[in-house]
């Protein structure tokens, strides 16, 4: 953007006056100085020196502008910048990643200002603060470099060290100071104490760190709580192409209210290579969205890594919630490998399967004359595989993998088993094809039946359906193991419209206590089955096991959520229970099975558990469902949570009439309150278009806001404005409205003449009206005359003022006095805000 080359002066500070021209106001802007002597003898300057300022949208910029770059500037750009930056004149971004861009800018507006190169920078968000010691350390040991005749890793000069430390694992080192923090914000966790080593007592910036960090991330910090995250950086193992990893981080509610996780998104220049992952063996611990994490909750995140290059991977999880630290960053690094050696294959080369449970083997062969890594084995889209492959295959040898299809609808099914592995191409496939008749729906899954009382058989019912088969022929069954006498399938016919069906149940009938175990073989496959025998007696099973109800405001009222609660009678008697709920918070939640309900073996009774919070903060209490007639009882906890209440504002919506293009409107003001006096802050703002000032709010409520109109185009403006809660974080909006308008100036004449008249005499008045046709009050800021004869046409009234509101009028009443005989003439000058300003009436008259 820049017109020419512009030098700093020896504080770092660049002055632009009028050395660029914005592309749009919204395009985000930053600076890069190269080269330079920090101190050398004249004529040399440090190639390696490169440093640079966020500077953010280029509308905020005034045509001189005065930026301060230094190290702390660097930090503070780089580290929030660095997922998008692929070298220090390329930083950018899809279309879809838009917004973390602009966050990375907004995020390096809070860490340093660049007016004064300092940290931290401006509009700090309440309730977090700028970890100034992390800046200042990774600002100085940048600074080793900086002020330095230059070098290149390796040479044992302090440019050599930096870049040495810096160099990531498969990655090459970096060339300049800019490229150095690069690296270190994409990859946190490298040598720490190699950079911590680079600070000396006479660094510039101070105070540091007095030891070395155990991560060189920065990221704003929430002492007031918020969310926790595990950890700022996680590292992949190399791994060759297309090798799928997974890690994870956790996160954690510090806070003493409830913080909803809103998103997550990758972002960077390797973003294609790592993926969020859903924790489908613990859907429980996936992180929620609103409400979100209640106090002291966790939930846990997947990351997948496969690198589709090879050398050094980037990327940073970006964690938005609602919490006053968000967004929080997650750096994700790995390291692709080429594949190399020699070739792996796969027998046979395809699978057909007509017998569901029942393995088949694939057996894989390295050709080769060295060992070979093999990778994940994986089998799409259903199925389970086994193997004695290991981590590695050696030369001129063979493993095997046993590949067992599942069931599924009647007719063919297709799925690949695939074989990861460090040789050339690096994946086999081996296709699997799985035929059923057609009239048949073979449903393979193993069965467990659970607790059941020894002689008490199971209901027949859908979720131990094994198949169906349209027609009675369906050829052997039969079962199978240590226990097959407790288990029997019953054929239960169904008719199905215009044909017969037959339906296939499994039972089981627990002949002794303890693990059950057995095998269902049909001609479609084989089945493993289970259950466990419990002593004869009462029993019960309340599922689930504990119910976390959910969040509402004090007073509000929820219903449990899907799938509904339900108690089961898995023992031998028949039961006559009842439910009731004890505890801290017992008047918290109600149940809607209380009474005595008579349950035979094997029944079930669904309940729903409402909760309407008492208070504000953690409900707990207990479920207990009690037999009447042995005392048998088995409890559940309940939990739910009364968030407070939210900050209102009176009104919540502020208009604005049609507002002069740059004229401020006169104030308006709104009132806002929030539980126990507690103080608020009001975001976003300072916004150019409207002009709130919250006075106290930031002290204590209740608070006036004053807010006034100063548009500055002739757009519809609508904005959001959010109120928080200092002290619990809960949250209200409001909205601001206006139009920006203009004046227009409409006259009733558009020249006056007068009759001739004698020198020293007046005439009469002759009014010319003026109407503001415009939309927006019109600003009259002077009505004066010019031309030969000013002097000639006095004023003689004026209704007019400084302001005239849309569509009003007023009047200016003008007189002939000639001073002199002949032609006399002027012009009267009507000066506004108008686009037309200043607006003429030409003036004349004769004088004898």
């Amino acid at each position: 953007m820049l017109t020419q080359v512009v030098t700093s002066d020896a504080n770092g500070e660049f002055t632009l006056a009028g050395d660029f021209q914005c592309p749009s106001a919204s395009t985000l802007v930053y600076l890069t100085a190269t080269g330079g002597n920090p101190g050398l003898p004249t004529g040399m300057t440090n190639p390696q020196l490169a440093l640079m300022a966020a500077l953010g949208s280029c509308g905020s910029m005034g045509s001189s502008t005065t930026i301060n770059v230094n190290e702390l500037t660097t930090v503070a750009a780089v580290w929030p910048l660095a997922p998008f930056m692929s070298s220090y004149s390329a930083i950018g971004s899809g279309s879809a990643d838009a917004a973390a861009l602009a966050n990375g800018f907004a995020q390096a507006a809070i860490f340093a200002d660049t007016t004064t190169g300092r940290v931290p920078g401006l509009n700090v968000p309440s309730g977090t603060t700028v970890p100034v010691e992390q800046i200042d350390t990774l600002a100085d040991a940048l600074a080793s470099c900086t002020n330095s005749n230059g070098g290149v890793a390796g040479d044992g000069s302090a440019c050599g060290m930096l870049f040495a430390a810096a160099t990531p694992p498969g990655g090459a080192a970096p060339v300049n100071v800019i490229g150095a923090g690069t690296n270190l914000a994409n990859n946190p966790t490298l040598d720490s104490s190699s950079i911590f080593g680079l600070v000396g007592g006479k660094s510039p910036f101070q105070p540091t760190l007095t030891s070395a960090p155990g991560s060189l991330a920065v990221q704003l910090g929430s002492p007031t709580g918020g969310l926790s995250i595990s950890s700022s950086a996680l590292v992949f193992p190399a791994a060759y192409l297309n090798f799928p990893s997974i890690e994870s981080f956790t996160i954690t509610n510090t806070s003493l209210i409830p913080s909803g996780v809103g998103s997550f998104s990758i972002v960077g220049a390797g973003a294609a290579d790592f993926s969020l992952i859903p924790n489908f063996s613990n859907p429980g611990a996936n992180c929620p969205g609103a409400p979100g994490l209640a106090p002291g909750e966790t939930c846990t995140m997947l990351i997948g890594f496969t690198p589709t290059s090879s050398g050094a991977r980037n990327a940073t999880v970006l964690v938005g919630s609602s919490a006053a630290n968000s967004p929080q960053s997650i750096t994700l690094s790995g390291t692709g490998l080429a594949h190399t050696g020699s070739s792996v294959t796969l027998s046979p080369s395809s699978l057909t399967f007509s017998l569901a449970g029942v393995p088949q083997p694939v057996t894989v062969t390295n050709n080769g004359m060295t060992p070979i890594v093999i990778g994940p084995i994986m089998l799409n889209p259903s199925g389970s595989e086994t193997n004695n492959c290991g981590s590695s295959l050696a030369a001129q040898s063979i493993c095997t993998i046993q590949v067992e299809a599942t069931g599924g609808a009647g007719g063919s099914q297709t799925g690949t088993l695939t074989v990861n592995d460090g040789g050339v191409p690096g994946t086999e496939t081996v296709p699997i094809d799985v035929q059923y008749p057609s009239n048949i729906t073979f449903y393979w899954s193993p069965i467990d039946f659970g607790n059941l009382a020894v002689g008490v058989t199971s209901p027949t019912n859908a979720s131990n359906s094994i198949f169906s088969v349209e027609g009675a022929g369906v050829g052997p069954v039969s079962i199978t193991g240590p226990n097959a006498a407790d288990f029997s399938v019953q054929p239960v016919p169904r008719q199905l419209g215009d044909h017969l069906d037959t339906f296939f149940y499994v039972q089981f009938t627990p002949s002794g206590v303890g693990p059950r175990t057995a095998t269902l073989v049909t001609n479609y496959g084989n089945i493993p089955l289970s259950g466990n025998g419990i002593p004869d007696g009462p029993s019960l099973t309340i599922t689930p096991a504990s119910a976390v109800v959910g969040m509402l405001g004090v007073g509000a009222q929820i219903f449990a959520p899907a799938p509904g609660l339900q108690w089961t009678n898995d023992g031998s008697v028949v039961l006559t229970s009842s439910g009731a709920i004890t505890g801290p918070d017992a008047s918290s939640f109600s149940l809607t099975a209380s009474g005595n309900l008579t349950i035979a073996p094997t029944q079930s009774v669904p309940f729903t558990v409402t909760f309407t919070p008492s208070h504000v903060g953690v409900n707990t209490a207990t479920l207990t469902v009690t037999d009447a007639t042995s005392g048998y009882s088995k409890s559940i906890p309940l939990t739910g949570y009364g968030e407070p209440d939210a900050p209102s504002v009176t009104p919540s919506i502020l208009s604005f009439g049609p507002t002069g293009i740059g004229v401020q409107s006169a104030a308006q003001s709104m009132t806002i309150s929030a539980p126990g006096g507690d103080p608020v802050s009001v975001s976003p703002y300072p916004d150019s278009n409207f002009v709130v000032s919250s006075g106290t709010c930031a002290i204590e409520t209740p608070c006036q806001i004053s807010v006034s109109f100063k548009p500055s185009n002739t757009s519809f403006y609508s904005l959001a404005y959010t109120v928080t809660d200092l002290v619990t974080e809960e949250s209200t909006g409001f909205n601001l409205r206006g139009s920006g308008g203009v004046g227009s100036v409409s006259l009733s004449s558009s020249s006056l003449t007068f009759a001739a008249r004698d020198i020293a005499t007046t005439s009469i008045s002759q009014t010319v009206m003026l109407t503001n046709t415009g939309d927006a009050t019109l600003t009259i800021s002077g009505i004066t005359f010019a031309g030969a004869n000013i002097g000639d046409f006095p004023i003689e009234s004026n209704t007019c003022g400084s302001t005239l509101t849309s569509g009003a009028n007023c009047a200016i009443g003008i007189s002939f006095d000639p001073t002199a005989s002949g032609t006399r003439t002027a012009v009267l000058q009507i000066i506004s805000n108008a686009a037309s300003s200043p607006d003429i009436i030409p003036l004349s008259g004769t004088a004898n």
